[in-house]
């Protein structure tokens, strides 16, 4: 299996560098039994974890000098120790991660979670430690997300909102880790969320039922995996339908204003969708005023249900249809999810699926006629 180094930069990575990331990992792979007796040349190491020979030499040198291996020049690079290391130090932390995007990141739900993990793993006797970082949103996360675990280590991850690369990094480094949220690649880590698919697929056949012809999926740009999967759950309950019903996707960028810019194109449309879907209750704090402000009605002109919830939309002054988790319980079994984790569980990365309630607010009703 082809393995690759992170090449950050020394600047980046203050308590690590490449050569001293080669070595661990051939350590690694020593004591898992990867070679017998003796390694592979210079040059198939350099091609296994795609690094230069030279730093393949210095990692070398580092390993014959801990009494590891024996560099023989001429010869291959004998394995004299493969049995005596030093068994990796037990994790006592649990870190939570998340880069906080846009109008998320004061998120009333997300600082609860934060709470509740750690009180939960402190119980546990672990320590925790909240992580905040909008570089590991970009879609090159990889220096900085080695650097944090480099600054912290012997620590089990919780991933929040996290996007593909970072999920991909965490697997392919065999770093503990457990999301918060959904998978964009099924199987590479545990992962516990709400059944996004299953949540929109029932929210659009609750609008198609009413007579709504031309549906609204109101969601970001940059999707996360769960955005991709509410939107196969919306386009199932179409194609089930028995009609001629249309989806419009109306994307926005996250930010106040791209919402509030996106929701006007929306109601300038020639033929706007009589029925929308608002990923994200944040979205619903800018849809809401937006809509009513140009004078449409809901649900009289237009029906909303909210795929998500939070706390402060019961104050909204309008009762929001909407899908509600019980976020004590979630966190309860997120937390534990961690514990296990951190303790060394290492079954098959599987995913969780949380189904939520339905709660039938005021802002849906019946399609116009005509």
């Amino acid at each position: 299996m082809k393995q690759t180094i992170n090449k950050s930069s020394p600047s980046t990575l203050s308590r690590t560098s490449l050569v001293t990331e080669t070595a661990q990992i051939i350590r690694l792979g020593i004591s898992e039994g990867r070679w017998s007796g003796f390694l592979p040349g210079e040059r198939d190491l350099g091609q296994q974890f795609q690094i230069s020979r030279p730093t393949v030499r210095s990692a070398l040198k580092t390993l014959d000098k801990e009494g590891l291996i024996e560099i023989r020049h001429g010869h291959h690079t004998k394995i004299v120790k493969s049995n005596s290391l030093k068994a990796p130090e037990p994790i006592r932390k649990i870190a939570a991660l998340t880069s906080l995007p846009g109008g998320d990141k004061h998120s009333p739900r997300l600082a609860y979670f934060m709470g509740e993990i750690a009180r939960y793993v402190a119980a546990a006797g672990l320590d925790f430690v909240a992580i905040s970082d909008k570089r590991t949103g970009s879609q090159k996360p990889q220096k900085t997300l080695a650097a944090l675990v480099a600054q912290n280590p012997n620590c089990c991850w919780i991933l929040f909102r996290s996007n593909a690369p970072t999920q991909k990094w965490f697997s392919d480094k065999k770093i503990p880790a457990l999301l918060l949220g959904t998978c964009f690649s099924k199987g590479i880590l545990d992962s516990i969320d709400q059944n996004m698919r299953a949540t929109c697929r029932h929210a659009a056949g609750r609008l198609l039922g009413l007579g709504h012809q031309h549906l609204g999926l109101f969601l970001p740009k940059g999707k996360l995996a769960g955005d991709i999967t509410s939107i196969e759950g919306v386009q199932e309950a179409i194609a089930l339908h028995r009609g001629s019903a249309q989806l419009s996707m109306i994307e926005h960028d996250r930010t106040f204003e791209g919402k509030k810019r996106a929701i006007q194109a929306m109601l300038r449309m020639k033929r706007r969708p009589t029925g929308m879907i608002v990923c994200g209750p944040n979205s619903i704090l800018t849809s809401v005023p937006t809509i009513l402000g140009a004078g449409v009605k809901i649900p009289q002109d237009l029906s909303i249900i909210c795929r998500d919830s939070e706390n402060y939309l019961e104050f909204l002054g309008i009762d929001i249809t909407r899908y509600k988790i019980n976020d004590q319980s979630l966190a309860q079994k997120l937390s534990q999810l961690a514990v296990d984790l951190a303790a060394g569980s290492k079954s098959k990365p599987y995913a969780r699926s949380v189904e939520p309630n339905f709660h039938l607010g005021e802002s849906i009703g019946p399609a116009k006629q005509g």
